[in-house]
């Protein structure tokens, strides 16, 4: 019998909006319900290292988190992954409050008003993400994280009866060669990329500082700020982080304040520096903007 529990979400929520790229960009790591009620249904790993199968509603002012854990540690274990996964403790009041009455960022706020981060699995998810998303449009990146899933992770079923899988461990891929990657329809640069990226973390490369863990990243060939910044946001829950080289995020700012073209990394990042700490909200609400903008997964 699958274990519930309801946690309460701090500050504005609308959990129809939070799904947006999630239902949009969907793979095979997760299931975003379509008709009737959206349900979330994904694969949790535990700070203990458990994989644990969960469906997540959402209601007013809070989720409710379904689980396949075999025990009630096990089962809280898997709630406080997907609380942290969904935002749920972040000052939303604070971030909407400071926002909405900004001259550009305003209208944004009420048109995407309560969306949160949506962070990844784990920091090593994030990576792996993040490296087959490289200079590649929305649809490939869907076709390429499936191909990995598909062929290296690992199925799981929710409460709900769906089979999603569960993302490869890092000591998976590092097992593997660039070769058998490539095999498995990952173009051969973001193979090579994978497989270093997947020794390195299987060597407790992820460990340590966030400082630390970010120098190491870049030690990687393939890997730079983009990818290190998005680890940030996305892996580590960073909300003051910035991916200031991303294309999207320079059109939709650029569209934002009227400019003519897109801006620059350094205007993005400059443009973005007095709304600290939330840059990384500000992000989100940026990608949501063009995602409406042209009407299709960005």
């Amino acid at each position: 019998m699958p274990r519930e529990t309801l946690v309460p979400v701090a500050g504005p929520f609308h959990w129809e909006r939070s799904l947006v790229r999630p239902r949009e960009q969907a793979a095979q790591d997760v299931h975003v319900g379509r008709d009737g009620e959206a349900i979330w249904e994904s694969v949790v790993t535990t700070m203990e290292g458990d994989r644990v199968g969960v469906a997540v509603m959402g209601c007013p002012k809070a989720i409710r988190v379904r689980s396949t854990a075999s025990d009630a540690a096990h089962h809280e274990a898997a709630v406080r992954r997907v609380a942290w996964r969904f935002s749920v403790d972040a000052d939303g009041d604070a971030f909407y409050a400071r926002v909405q009455r900004d001259r550009w960022l305003g209208p944004l706020a009420a048109r995407w008003w309560g969306i949160r981060p949506l962070r990844d699995a784990s920091s090593w998810v994030a990576l792996v993400r993040l490296i087959l998303g490289q200079q590649v449009s929305v649809a490939t990146h869907r076709t390429l994280v499936n191909r990995l899933l598909v062929r290296w992770g690992c199925p799981t079923l929710t409460p709900g009866g769906s089979r999603v899988a569960a993302w490869p461990a890092p000591e998976v891929l590092a097992a593997e060669t660039v070769d058998g990657l490539v095999a498995g329809g990952i173009p051969r640069r973001p193979a090579t990329t994978l497989t270093l990226a997947a020794r390195w973390t299987a060597d407790g490369g992820l460990g340590g500082s966030a400082d630390d863990v970010a120098r190491g990243l870049e030690t990687i060939k393939g890997v730079g700020p983009w990818t290190t910044a998005g680890v940030r946001l996305f892996g580590w829950g960073d909300d003051d982080a910035v991916m200031a080289s991303d294309l999207v995020l320079r059109s939709a700012a650029a569209r934002v304040t009227q400019a003519t073209q897109p801006f620059t990394a350094r205007e993005l990042a400059d443009w973005l520096e007095p709304y600290q700490p939330y840059r990384g909200w500000v992000s989100y609400l940026l990608w949501h903007e063009r995602l409406a903008a042209v009407g299709e997964p960005i």
